[in-house]
């Protein structure tokens, strides 16, 4: 993953949080004003990741870049992917000596539960920042214009004293996003609530706790901090589907009855193509091999593949039925 499109003096904000949290919406608010930011693919077959360099805005005398990221909960991409392919970033950014100055994390104060897949995505980046660098971080709340205010207050102050709360006494800082240009440029540049400097009034750079453990340590993704959570999770929905799938086939044994005997259909596999090729129609017609009493099939569905000059290859779908009788 190249940098090239960055430099040292720039200061490089890094906008995070689960799909649909508003990071797209929030930059595009930041660099209104400032001509149109240019989008640089740093990974350009999926585009996961863009570098958005708008031409005038700075801080003193360095150009601010934005860091747009997909989130942990992607529909398309795998968490473990995403999370690699973020720390590839940060760590070429290293390699480079292209200081990360914040980390933007959003989240949407509409949601009216923390879901689980959203829990895992905060602990995976509480584990990527480390304790050293979550000072540099700040929590920013959006979509404000879905709740009522009252309603919104209540559930940023029981984010603040249960799931933020490690976060909050390790130095984070807190915002909230208005969906405004003017919102989003308090957040750059102005104060957080609890009054404090908010993205640009840190000198030194973010030491990120991920790039330590790959860099420094030589730990694999799956063994660090971050992407520990998300190895367990998946081990978690391997072992899940195995379980279900086991638990099906003692099902379909049937309870105090005989396991069925296997179900064939009479039908050639390869055929010459001069031939008549069966539908499904025809097929269900035919025989069942072994059929027991109390199971009943029909062909659903034949897809014919020409797989040679001579030879057709059939794909035939079973819809079939069991009915078990269990004593009790």
């Amino acid at each position: 993953m190249s940098t090239a499109k960055l430099n040292p003096n720039d200061k490089v904000i890094i906008v995070m949080g689960p799909t649909g949290a508003g990071k797209s919406t929030f930059i595009n608010h930041a660099i209104k004003g400032s001509g149109d930011g240019i989008g640089h693919g740093l990974r350009s077959q999926t585009r996961a990741i863009r570098v958005i360099r708008p031409p005038d805005l700075t801080s003193g005398d360095r150009p601010i870049v934005f860091v747009d990221t997909p989130g942990l909960d992607d529909t398309d991409t795998p968490s473990i992917e995403v999370l690699g392919m973020i720390s590839e970033f940060l760590i070429q950014a290293n390699k480079d000596k292209i200081p990360v100055e914040k980390i933007l994390y959003l989240h949407r104060i509409s949601d009216n539960r923390m879901a689980g897949s959203i829990l895992r995505e905060l602990r995976v980046f509480k584990g990527m920042c480390g304790d050293t660098a979550i000072p540099s971080v700040v929590l920013v709340t959006t979509m404000w214009g879905l709740v009522n205010k009252v309603v919104g207050e209540a559930r940023l102050s029981e984010l603040k004293e249960t799931f933020w709360k490690e976060f909050r006494d390790a130095g984070c800082k807190f915002e909230r996003f208005e969906d405004s240009e003017a919102s989003a440029r308090q957040i750059v540049f102005g104060s957080t609530e609890n009054g404090e400097g908010t993205v640009l009034d840190k000198k030194e750079p973010m030491k990120l706790l991920i790039v330590s453990e790959i860099v420094e340590k030589g730990s694999k993704l799956t063994d660090t901090v971050a992407g520990t959570p998300l190895e367990q999770h998946l081990q978690t929905m391997v072992h899940d589907e195995r379980e279900g799938n086991r638990r099906l086939k003692q099902a379909l044994k049937g309870v105090g009855n005989p396991a069925p005997k296997k179900i064939a259909v009479k039908s050639e596999i390869q055929v010459n193509v001069n031939k008549e090729i069966p539908d499904a129609h025809t097929l269900s017609k035919q025989s069942i091999i072994g059929q027991p009493e109390n199971v009943t099939a029909k062909v659903s569905h034949v897809k014919k593949t020409l797989i040679g000059q001579n030879q057709i290859e059939l794909e035939i779908r079973l819809e079939i039925d069991f009915k078990m009788v269990i004593n009790v």
